[in-house]
């Protein structure tokens, strides 16, 4: 397969990017803190020796077992939108009803500063996306309550290809994967910790796709009493995430997407680590793969119409199916009926 000009500009960043020192990502987190156990930190030579190799016999994915994740993919989808709202009023509506769906769930967002441990409150955005941003190590989360369950969901963006955060972004991918701990994802395990104090006595979950997976991966390996339940994921080199078992983390990838499928793409053989967990397989027919490559191109060109086309056309079929949106778009293929399109 050959590789698209996206793919050779991505490839040499991630060639060229230099490992993250693993201090604390600003003067008030101190790394000393972490927990790093000596496995961790000595990960054994056979479990490194096949890092390469796809985890097999994965399970596939019934309509019941998405309706299950189907709260936690819209969770993931919306940490990866600037706000989850739209000027378009057809957009606007569908967003309407997906957030409606989630309350059904009984998940409602954080929208109050106030919601937030003291010294994150400054970096949530109240007024616009109501989300936690921390720009210089390229972090993003929402976070969702369930009030009767005594539940926290902790739902963090994946890698920010936007040209500001782009190169932060992609390094803390690559980081991930070959052995040190970005600050992103340490900053995400203080922001988990202080979210425990404040909340004690709730069950805080993780969810995430792609790099967002990875570093809900990282934050459940170093703190207790947390999961993750995470799609189309990147996963941490075997130093990271010796904590990391089938109880704790779930997941499920996109049949055929770019880090998990069984063809070639240049993303999977930078990042590529083994599963730590069992993976289940989101199938995707003739008729949804048609889908989703039409709302990829509804979604890349609804910006700007021309950037977008080129995004398209350079875009490989399987790094389309890494989408969110085709996280998304599978698993309401499966389990929604006459929901409106958010693309």
């Amino acid at each position: 397969m050959k590789k698209t000009l996206s793919g050779l500009v991505l490839t040499a960043v991630f060639l060229a990017a230099t490992p993250a020192s693993q201090a604390n990502p600003s003067s008030l987190l101190s790394s000393s803190d972490l927990h790093f156990s000596a496995t961790n930190a000595n990960a054994t030579a056979s479990v490194i020796e096949h890092r390469y190799k796809a985890v097999e016999l994965n399970d596939v994915a019934d309509e019941a077992a998405m309706t299950e994740l189907y709260p936690y993919a819209l969770m993931s989808y919306f940490a990866d939108m600037h706000k989850v709202d739209s000027s378009k009023a057809n957009k606007k509506a569908a967003l309407e009803k997906r957030v409606e769906l989630l309350s059904d769930d009984g998940f409602s967002p954080l929208t109050d500063q106030s919601e937030l441990p003291a010294f994150w409150q400054k970096y949530f955005e109240e007024q616009t996306q109501q989300r936690l941003v921390v720009p210089s190590v390229s972090l993003k989360m929402r976070f969702y309550r369930h009030h009767s369950k005594k539940q926290l969901v902790v739902a963090i963006a994946g890698t920010d290809f936007s040209p500001s955060a782009f190169i932060t972004s992609v390094t803390s991918a690559y980081n991930l994967a070959n052995g040190t701990a970005s600050d992103a994802a340490l900053t995400a395990l203080f922001v988990v910790r202080d979210l425990q104090e404040k909340y004690d006595g709730y069950n805080i979950e993780l969810t995430g796709a792609s790099q967002g997976g990875a570093i809900a991966q990282y934050v459940v390996s170093n703190t207790k009493n947390t999961s993750a339940i995470v799609f189309n994921s990147e996963f941490l080199h075997p130093s990271l995430s010796s904590e990391l078992d089938g109880d704790r983390v779930k997941h499920s990838y996109v049949e055929g997407e770019s880090l998990n499928g069984e063809s070639y793409h240049f993303a999977r053989a930078l990042v590529k680590n083994t599963a730590p967990v069992k993976s289940t397989v989101l199938p995707v027919s003739e008729e949804l793969s048609s889908i989703i490559t039409n709302k990829y191109y509804q979604f890349s060109t609804s910006g700007s119409p021309k950037l977008g086309w080129l995004s398209y056309q350079t875009t490989t079929a399987s790094f389309v199916r890494h989408w969110t949106g085709a996280i998304l778009e599978t698993i309401e293929y499966h389990t929604q009926d006459n929901l409106p399109s958010i693309f």
